[in-house]
């Protein structure tokens, strides 16, 4: 990816970022979580497999989301950087990823991250191990495509 275009990715990312915290911070994390699986999901195409190169620029471009989270003013941890990058896989590339929410009760820990094909791919597999997966992209898209029809 040339200078240019990461500039861009990191840029339109950290807009994005403003935008997505300032949801949160209004109507809370039900809604935006809604809205996201919603409006982002309906992109998606089905693939039985991935390129190299598609990989590559996913994983690259996830990378810089991370960058960006990093570089927030506020406070930017694995909720915004999974939201973020499940937006982009779903509308820029098109691929089915899962936004998961996972807890630990003892000691308490919460945790998102993004999973395609049921791997993990923005996150270590090692710490997400002891999670209790609460809340799916997945699962939330079906209920709420049952209550539509």
């Amino acid at each position: 990816m040339n200078r240019l275009k990461e500039s861009f990715v990191i840029v339109s990312q950290f807009i994005l970022l403003v935008f997505l915290d300032v949801s949160l911070r209004l109507f809370g994390f039900p809604k935006t979580f809604g809205n996201y699986v919603l409006k982002y999901n309906k992109h998606v195409t089905a693939r039985d497999s991935y390129s190299e190169i598609l990989l590559e620029n996913m994983l690259h471009d996830l990378i810089l989301i991370d960058r960006v989270c990093s570089y927030y003013p506020f406070e930017a941890k694995c909720l915004h950087r999974s939201f973020l990058g499940y937006r982009l896989l779903c509308k820029k590339y098109k691929v089915n990823v899962e936004l998961v929410i996972g807890v630990r009760k003892f000691p308490f820990y919460a945790h998102a991250w993004l999973k395609c094909d049921g791997l993990n791919i923005n996150e270590q597999e090692d710490v997400t191990e002891g999670l209790i997966t609460i809340l799916s992209s997945h699962e939330m898209r079906y209920n709420i495509e049952s209550i539509l029809r």
